[in-house]
């Protein structure tokens, strides 16, 4: 399936000049609710479990290897054809749709990019999955559930170097599904 970038045209002029395509921060995004939305349904799922205590724990580790590192991303849709997409990122109508192969788009695999031992190799490619608040809120529940061993341990003493390695790739595992989540889910509202 082809996947679509939406852009000026003097962006489209500098990715053929180039042959490269820009990652921007998500931290610069115009949802104000990018990186947000998931880590609020959390807060939620906390403050209405029966101890929050061990959850808040959870909740320092996911927020501590966050701010290891800030996400970048290219937008790509999965439709060349989108009015919203024209009028928010094709120059009002003037610009372009560019369309590319998925398997053709070269992530440089093995190339280290960030020093978060979460994310260090990660370059790819996903989709936006749209959610609404109460299947992010259940998502998280059922995440939980999955983890309960590593729920018990954030109610414990947290000494992770005493930990045998399965579970600790299984703590670390939490943290990249957090990350993961929090940076591909959207609000239903913007699924088009």
């Amino acid at each position: 399936d082809t996947v679509y970038h939406y852009c000026r045209t003097d962006s489209f002029l500098s990715i053929i000049k180039n042959k490269k395509l820009w990652l921007s921060s998500m931290d610069h995004l115009n949802d104000f609710m990018e990186k947000r939305l998931f880590i609020s349904e959390f807060e939620k799922f906390i403050n209405e479990s029966e101890d929050p205590k061990v959850y808040q724990s959870i909740r320092r580790s996911i927020e501590a290897n966050m701010n290891l590192g800030t996400p970048y991303l290219c937008c790509l849709s999965g439709s060349g054809d989108i009015l919203s997409q024209w009028r928010s990122y094709g120059q009002d109508g003037y610009g372009l749709s560019i369309g590319f192969d998925p398997d053709k788009l070269v992530a440089h695999k093995g190339t280290k990019i960030m020093n978060n031992g979460l994310m260090e190799y990660s370059i790819f490619l996903n989709k936006v999955e749209y959610l609404d608040t109460k299947s992010i809120y259940d998502l998280i529940a059922t995440l939980m559930h999955e983890y309960r061993g590593v729920v018990k341990f954030h109610n414990g003493n947290l000494d992770f170097d005493n930990q045998p390695p399965d579970f600790q790739n299984k703590i670390v595992d939490l943290d990249r599904q957090f990350f993961h989540f929090n940076t591909h889910i959207k609000s239903d509202a913007f699924k088009e």
